[in-house]
């Protein structure tokens, strides 16, 4: 049978750097989407912190709206900004998250319920409390919209895609487990292993800092809550029922560097003081021909936890380079294990996750697949 051509409005929350990246994507792609799948993306509206604007006429012109928001005296309202979307496109609106902000995720499940879709590459919707992440469940079940948030574990890789694809087609998963922090990764490959060009932990840390690969406080990078958050999500996706708070998280800022009230230049100027330790760790490892990695690890038992690994040297963990992320599926259908591996973090491959997902939800509305 045929399918018919399907039009999806989209209101972007959070034009930002992965925002922005989005709406490129999107602008350039656009002949491509069509022609491939007969698919029309339009941008109906978008919502900064303090401003929001949308479409006078059929859609926002994609290189008009930086100049667009910075002229607007529209403040952000994000239920007048969900109200648009349902006028506008009924069931085939999409909110898309690509922000960093929790104000106003509570709303998320009751944007379901209205019939508007949602599309996120924040993560926080889909780690916060049980009871949260199951009322986004029962209100995508309930109303038919659906939720996708494939960027918020391995930007643009497909990680809770396999792992979905794995359980439906009948795999048990024993355990998944993974290198998902851009910046931890930079950080051990650089330290450790054949990549190594780091004599010591601070100087690894300085470098990820200099590079932008950390947060502003590079403490909210080591103490391992973003790896945690990730870890939760993969857990939920395997069928665990579980707090944040649950998860094992070993934190790599020492303890007297942990005040929130210390300044950055201070535990950067203080983190020397405790290379020593860090050293004598990876010598060991060295000594017996191992690797350290930060990993994310959740399994079928219930043990859910991120921290400090060793692997072989020959281990695909152990021969990352840059940033990149790797994931490994471990189940009855691939017992030496199924690997994910790339670019794990960014604003391009990140975006590209989110279109992805995007495209995908188009397909449920009788587009052609992907």
């Amino acid at each position: 049978m045929e399918r018919s051509s399907v039009t999806l409005y989209l209101g972007l929350v959070g034009p930002g750097l992965v925002g922005k990246t989005l709406l490129k994507q999107i602008e350039q792609q656009a002949g491509v989407i069509k022609m491939s799948l007969d698919v029309d993306l339009k941008l109906i509206a978008v919502m900064s912190s303090s401003k929001m604007i949308f479409a006078s006429e059929e859609a926002l012109v994609i290189s008009d709206v930086p100049s667009l928001l910075d002229n607007t005296h529209e403040k952000a309202d994000y239920d007048m900004f969900v109200n648009h979307l349902i006028k506008r496109g009924n069931r085939h609106s999409v909110l898309i998250d690509c922000s960093a902000s929790d104000t106003f995720i509570s709303k998320f499940p009751q944007t379901l319920s209205s019939g508007v879709n949602i599309v996120v590459a924040n993560k926080k919707s889909l780690a916060g409390s049980t009871s949260f992440y199951d009322a986004i469940r029962q209100a995508s079940r309930q109303s038919g919209a659906h939720f996708f948030g494939e960027s918020t574990c391995g930007a643009g890789l497909p990680v809770l895609h396999m792992l979905k694809e794995l359980q439906l087609t009948g795999d048990v998963v024993e355990s998944v487990e993974g290198i998902l922090s851009g910046t931890l990764s930079f950080i051990f490959n650089g330290l450790i292993g054949p990549n190594a060009r780091f004599s010591a932990f601070s100087q690894a840390v300085t470098e990820a800092k200099a590079l932008g690969y950390t947060e502003p406080d590079p403490r909210d990078d080591l103490g391992g809550v973003d790896v945690a958050r990730k870890c939760l999500i993969l857990a939920r996706h395997m069928g665990l029922e579980m707090e944040l708070g649950q998860v094992q998280v070993e934190s790599l800022v020492p303890s007297s560097l942990q005040d929130s009230a210390l300044s950055v230049d201070h535990v950067l100027s203080r983190l020397p003081d405790f290379d020593e330790a860090f050293n004598s760790k990876l010598e060991s490892a060295r000594s017996r021909g191992m690797t350290i990695r930060y990993v994310a690890e959740a399994r079928k038992d219930g043990t859910v936890r991120c921290g400090l690994k060793e692997y072989p040297l020959a281990h695909s963990f152990s021969n990352l380079q840059g940033s990149a992320n790797v994931i490994s599926f471990n189940t009855v259908r691939y017992p030496n294990s199924l690997v994910i591996q790339g670019a794990g973090a960014g604003a391009e491959v990140t975006a590209a996750g989110v279109l992805g997902d995007i495209l995908r939800l188009a397909s449920h509305f009788g587009s052609r697949s992907i």
